[in-house]
């Protein structure tokens, strides 16, 4: 129970709090009495404008400005409404019941016054902005080498022996030379060689070149030699078995010192005829 009693004790006392802290931003920040009763206030607190001048509490007599509007004075009867950032314009700050929206401008666009009510186009290089809040290129003779800023002149002349090496642009000065400094001139000569092969590919179509030679010499030889070598190999002609005489085989030879065979068929009755003649014959 008492655990209760404590945790209710500290919920009214956070309350009361939180009701007093809140209304110390609400009223009358200084007033002085009039009257037996009444006091008069002379500024409200930050973020109230005035509601009655003179009264008896003093937090009945500033109200705070409502979602949307501003103040900047204590002692004024009502409050603004917030700025609108339009168009180009971004939000740079919220508003808040003490102070204005704070505008800005995108890239590309800056601001056309102190407060940045409206934003105009930023001039680079090589412009300068006008009255009429635009931009315009640079005269001739003059060159803006910043952002938003006025174009100043060509220098005319310099220092003794320093002539003019360039002359001015919209966006740079005229550019002295020191001639104590040699600068070498480039000169630019024609190309000669634009149809001519790179040394690389003139050596590699040589490589191809004596390569596919030698495979063709290569090719040529390989032929040759082995036509050659064909031509001399020997020939061996065989003859089929002779009806009536099966599994003789007569080769020929390449002899030209050897003797005519005779007919075959009369071999046999030559010698048996031979052999009766050398019988009959006396001894």
């Amino acid at each position: 129970m008492q655990i209760v009693i404590g945790v209710l004790f500290s919920a009214l006392l956070l309350i009361v709090c939180l009701d007093s802290c809140a209304g110390s931003d609400i009223g009358c920040a200084l007033w002085a009495p009039s009257g037996r009763t009444d006091v008069c206030c002379k500024r409200c607190k930050p973020g109230n404008h005035m509601v009655q001048q003179c009264g008896e509490d003093p937090k009945e007599l500033c109200s705070p400005c409502k979602a949307g509007t501003y103040t900047t004075d204590p002692a004024l009867s009502s409050c603004q409404r917030c700025t609108q950032c339009t168009g180009v314009q971004m939000v740079k700050h919220d508003c808040t019941s003490t102070s204005d929206t704070v505008c800005g401008c995108i890239n590309g666009y800056r601001c056309g016054n102190a407060k940045c009510t409206h934003c105009i186009q930023e001039c680079g290089q090589g412009q300068e902005p006008t009255e009429n809040q635009t931009c315009r290129p640079c005269p001739h003779g003059t060159y803006n080498n910043g952002i938003h800023q006025k174009c100043m002149p060509w220098r005319t002349s310099c220092p003794p022996d320093h002539p003019i090496l360039y002359p001015g642009t919209q966006i740079h000065d005229s550019i002295c030379r020191n001639i104590s400094i040699v600068i070498p001139e480039v000169s630019i000569r024609p190309n000669t060689k634009e149809n001519v092969p790179p040394d690389n590919l003139i050596m590699v179509i040589g490589c191809l070149s004596v390569i596919m030679f030698t495979i063709g010499l290569s090719s040529f030889v390989c032929k040759h030699l082995l036509k050659k070598k064909d031509t001399k190999k020997p020939v061996i002609i065989e003859k089929a078995p002779t009806i009536g005489e099966p599994g003789r085989l007569v080769q020929q030879e390449d002899c030209s010192f050897c003797h005519p065979q005779q007919e075959q068929g009369g071999s046999m009755d030559s010698i048996a005829s031979q052999d009766s003649k050398d019988k009959l014959l006396p001894v």
